[in-house]
């Protein structure tokens, strides 16, 4: 996993664990476990 994006409420987390920068943002939320 390259982005892992926590759903907490309302807000939104988006943590990038990759040295590389991701192509495209993800706007889309989606939940993601490492």
């Amino acid at each position: 996993m390259h982005i892992i994006q926590h759903s907490m409420g309302d807000t939104i987390q988006t943590v990038l664990i990759d040295s590389k920068p991701s192509p495209l943002p993800s706007l889309a939320p989606f939940n993601a476990t490492i």
